[in-house]
């Protein structure tokens, strides 16, 4: 096989991709199937890259199809058993079958996304909208191959949840199908055990049509040699080519297997042949190792099987990563209902929005209708399932109109009586609001739910450190389009299941979209909505504190600028309240950002900290399209975005050792307000410029970092060089 035409005309003012086509001896199958794990791609990631990194000598540009399979039909029994279930456990099975099939659309939409783009190795995503199993789909994929490909003699079929870790001699595997097929039996090839037992020429014995990959350890076994029976006593046959040795085999598997094209299209239709009670299609949709292993156990010479190993005792080259016990799926409704949502919501109404009786919402205002659309959107963002057991705790702002008679009415039309609504606490003062609401939720994470106002909450045995929180607020308090729009998006976002369930456990608070220094001296979500796990919460300071301890940061701060410790810009707001988080109502943004053990994720895509983008988006698109859960920092946001910091600063060691905005001023602020600093695998390391020296001055002067390298006798320039 070689790739000269394709890499002649690679630079050609006409692409003629058929060129490149036609080389390929070899194409790759991969069958996938809804598991509990989607939509997230990681596994089907993890097998491709073991295709690049461990099938040594496979051309760059073969093709790979991946085929996703669709959902099996209920059985009869299943079906009578639905008629005969009350009518809820009828509504959550349906709602669990369908949030499934969400999933696996949104995964068919992140692979094409991912894969379906100019690159050397051609990836075809091939979705199914019936159940046709391995059989179906495989076959399915080898029609297009010889369609496309009409050159490929030689096919891997791999699973999604089995990854190479050890390198295979894809040439070598060539070398041997090519030379057993046209060639005489070579006898140096092979060797023998014990007594010949077998009457089988050694051609048909040398035939080879499939190598199976091994995921345990390589054992003697019933099967593992041709013929059958204990190693002992038997004829085995041992194919070597170069490094390469096959054992003669009784064993088919529908585990990784390398195959001769045309071999296994042969098989594979053999298993379509319509019989009196099945027709061709329902013949394909099955799993082909069950009629296939009793065929190998029938006379395994005839199919030519072996296995791929050197000797008995040898570790497995595959590793079963095992999709069907995945259980991080963040649309898993079982787990999703584990635990019912618990959200906090700051809520701000005018003095001059007038309430009278008997009337659900103000008379000359829209405080209460907003309210109400926000609760519906989080009722719809749940789901049925999801909002049963959810509690909205919220606490008004200014005006005291909206008694627990007036929300729960509100919150019973808006959510379907879903939901339940507690009036939790009013503050008159609006700078206030959001330290009382975030007073709230601090309380319930420490399980001071009756101190707080909750009832049925103790403070001495409720402990809810597992549990996840919701912090929203209703956001700037009108109807203009724009703000509609991103209020819509933060209350999707908070409320979206890969926040209320994160892929990855580790995630501490989640977001639409986590803002990092330089874009902001102290860490914060936008609008200061997010979902947070106890556990977080339960290692900041409680919010009354928090606000006090950073106006005396503030003042240290401002008092290690004029001493030139730390450098502060005027011109890009550095000694603002803002900035500097001083003021009740600035210093609850910086609240949730600032512990230095912080593990952010977010949903936006975005690259700023603007909402623009999000308000300039139709009502529609904060969906799965829309949101992209990750960890922070994303891998295209891996390094700061710095293009906001003047070049005196970025290129000058003895400025940037000081700048307030980057790892000296955080690390200022997390040693002040918790005598602490971030550990070796922080995101701040990896984030902001010169992360690799902060982390080993840390590891060494310990919360005395910020003191020993902003002092005037220490050689800054010297010390990043």
């Amino acid at each position: 096989m070689t790739t000269n035409l394709h890499h002649k005309h690679a630079n050609a003012a006409q692409p003629q991709p058929n060129l490149m086509k036609i080389e390929e001896d070899t194409a790759l199958i991969i069958s996938t199937s809804w598991i509990p794990s989607l939509p997230s791609t990681d596994m089907m990631d993890q097998v491709l890259q073991s295709v690049d990194d461990y099938l040594v000598g496979l051309s760059p540009t073969a093709p790979i199809f991946v085929v996703v399979d669709h959902f099996p039909p209920p059985t009869p029994r299943a079906l009578r058993a639905r008629t005969q279930m009350k009518f809820r456990h009828f509504l959550k099975e349906q709602y669990e079958m369908d949030q499934m099939h969400a999933t696996l659309d949104s995964y068919v939409t992140r692979l094409q996304s991912k894969y379906l783009i100019p690159n050397p190795r051609p990836i075809h995503i091939i979705p199914s909208v019936d159940h046709w199993h391995i059989g179906g789909n495989v076959y399915k994929a080898m029609t297009l191959i010889e369609t496309h490909y009409p050159r490929v003699q030689y096919l891997y079929y791999l699973q999604h949840d089995f990854r190479f870790i050890r390198p295979i001699p894809h040439l070598d595997l060539v070398d041997i199908m090519r030379e057993t097929s046209s060639q005489p039996p070579n006898v140096d090839n092979t060797q023998y055990r014990g007594q010949e037992n077998n009457n089988k020429t050694k051609s048909q014995q040398q035939v080879v049509n499939y190598i199976r990959f091994r995921f345990r350890k390589f054992e003697p076994g019933p099967y593992t040699t041709c013929p059958m029976g204990p190693v002992t006593g038997d004829k085995v046959t041992i194919l070597q080519k170069h490094n390469t040795t096959l054992f003669h085999s009784s064993q088919y598997s529908d585990n990784n297997h390398f195959v001769r094209f045309s071999w296994y299209k042969e098989i594979f239709e053999h298993l379509s042949g319509a019989t009196s009670n099945r027709t061709s299609a329902d013949s394909l949709k099955r799993a082909p190792e069950f009629p296939l292993q009793f065929k190998a156990m029938e006379d395994c010479h005839i199919l030519g099987l072996y296995t791929y190993g050197k000797q008995f005792g040898e570790a497995p080259v595959l590793e079963h990563l095992d999709g069907r016990k995945t259980n991080e799926n963040p649309y898993n409704p079982t787990q999703f209902l584990g635990e019912p949502v618990v959200i906090f919501l700051n809520v701000w109404i005018p003095k001059t929005e007038e309430f009278v009786p008997h009337e659900l919402h103000s008379r000359n205002g829209m405080a209460t209708r907003l309210l109400a659309e926000q609760l519906e959107q989080i009722s719809k963002s749940l789901g049925v399932f999801g909002s049963l057991g959810t509690t909205v705790y919220v606490t008004t702002v200014e005006n005291s109109g909206l008694n627990q008679t007036r929300l729960q009415a509100i919150c019973d039309q808006a959510t379907s009586n879903q939901i339940r609504c507690i009036l939790q606490s009013h503050v008159d003062e609006v700078g206030m609001g959001e330290i009382n609401a975030l007073s709230n939720l601090y309380h319930y994470c420490h399980g001071r739910g009756r101190a707080a106002g909750i009832p049925g909450k103790e403070s001495n045995n409720h402990n809810n450190k597992n549990a996840r929180v919701v912090y929203l607020h209703n956001t700037h308090n009108n109807s203009d389009d724009s703000i509609y729009r991103w209020r819509r998006a933060i209350t999707d976002a908070v409320t979206h299941q890969t926040c209320l369930n994160p892929p990855d456990k580790t995630c501490h608070v989640c977001g639409l979209q986590f803002v990092s220094p330089p874009n902001s001296p102290m860490p914060f979500f936008v609008d200061n909505s997010f979902t947070a796990s106890c556990e977080y919460i339960q290692s900041l300071l409680p919010p009354k504190v928090f606000s006090n301890q950073m106006q005396q940061v503030a003042t240290e701060g401002l008092r290690w600028r004029h001493r030139k410790r730390l450098l502060l810009l005027n011109k890009l707001g550095d000694g603002t309240l803002q900035s500097l988080g001083q003021g009740r109502g600035f210093a609850t943004d910086h609240y949730i950002g600032s512990h230095p053990n912080l593990k952010p994720c977010d949903l936006s895509m975005e690259g700023s900290s603007s909402a623009a983008s999000w308000q300039q988006r139709g009502p529609s698109s904060t969906t799965e399209d829309a949101f992209r859960w990750s960890m922070f920092p994303r891998s295209e946001q891996m390094e700061a975005n710095l293009s906001s910091v003047p070049d005196h600063i970025r290129q000058d060691p003895d400025q940037r050792l000081r700048y307030y905005r980057f790892l000296p001023g955080l690390l200022f602020r997390y040693i002040q307000l918790y005598n602490s600093t971030p550990p070796e695998s922080s995101w701040v390391y990896q984030h902001l410029p010169d992360g690799t020296f902060w982390r080993e001055a840390v590891q060494e002067y310990g919360t005395n970092v910020v003191n020993v390298v902003t002092d005037p006798t220490f050689n800054r320039t010297q010390a990043v060089l």
